[in-house]
């Protein structure tokens, strides 16, 4: 290669190292300085889980003070009951061969 196509070869990679640096530095401010947070889950916490079959499960949400009762399964979740506020109050659960239907939270 001669002395002018080594420094063409440079002169690209030198350019093609800013942008992508100036890419980086683009991203790294937008991700700094964005006023659109995502939402994290501070006040929410699964305070407990019980395996119902193979890919099934129970679990208990804890909002804030209130705690629900969920049904997970794959590609489903499943409202249950409401537990109140730190589990003060009782669920009723079905006796065997009722069926559970979820409810909407109120």
């Amino acid at each position: 290669m001669s002395e002018s196509g080594t420094a063409a070869v440079a002169e690209t990679l030198l350019w093609l190292g800013v942008i992508v640096g100036l890419i980086l530095a683009l991203a790294w401010a937008a991700r700094r300085f964005s006023a659109f947070k995502p939402m994290t889950g501070h006040n929410m916490k699964v305070v407990g889980a019980l395996p119902v079959g193979s890919r099934e499960r129970v679990v208990i949400v804890q909002v804030g003070e209130r705690q629900m009762l969920l049904g997970v399964a794959p590609g489903s979740v499943n409202y249950l009951g409401d537990l109140g506020a730190l589990g003060t109050e009782a669920v009723s659960v079905p006796r065997d061969g009722d069926r559970l239907r979820p409810q909407s939270i109120k």
